[in-house]
């Protein structure tokens, strides 16, 4: 596959992962290994390797519901802060939830949530809605912002960045 020339590593290694992507060669989510020679254009100079997710991958966790949705994001580090910020059809995103936020749930496109147990509030929830729920989200407060518009995978169990 022969893709335009770039001069810096950062462009070369998005241009070569979207172009393999776009030829159905490799799929978002999945990894890929990529190696090179720095500086670039000089050759028996590959000197470099890197993995690298496919898309542009925020973070993982556990998907639950196999659904997908797409909207911006409401990010509290508790249930105040959810009460107080939620827009209706937003990703809800806190460390975890209870019946005090039921009413920004019920309105919410999907569900973002630190702890891991399969069983949570927000497992159950999302089942008795069908939205797509992403439990095990580490340092998810503290990674996503407010406002950012993401995909949330209940299947691959992702949040990228839709761009």
């Amino acid at each position: 596959m022969l893709i335009k020339e770039e001069y810096n590593t950062d462009d070369l290694f998005e241009h070569a992962v979207e172009a393999a992507e776009s030829a159905g060669i490799v799929k978002s989510g999945e990894l890929v290994v990529i190696s090179a020679g720095v500086p670039l254009g000089v050759a028996g100079m590959t000197n470099l390797i890197k993995v690298h997710v496919v898309g542009h991958i925020l973070l993982r966790g556990t998907g639950l519901v196999s659904k997908k949705a797409s909207a911006s994001l409401c990010v509290g580090k508790d249930a105040k802060e959810i009460q107080e910020n939620f827009k209706s059809g937003e990703i809800v995103v806190v460390k975890k939830t209870d019946n005090s936020i039921i009413a920004q749930l019920k309105q919410a496109a999907g569900i973002v949530v630190e702890t891991d147990d399969p069983n949570c509030h927000a497992a159950v929830v999302g089942y008795s809605l069908d939205i797509p729920v992403i439990i095990g989200a580490t340092h998810a407060t503290d990674i996503l912002k407010n406002g950012a518009i993401v995909t949330i995978d209940g299947e691959k169990g992702t949040i990228s960045c839709n761009s």
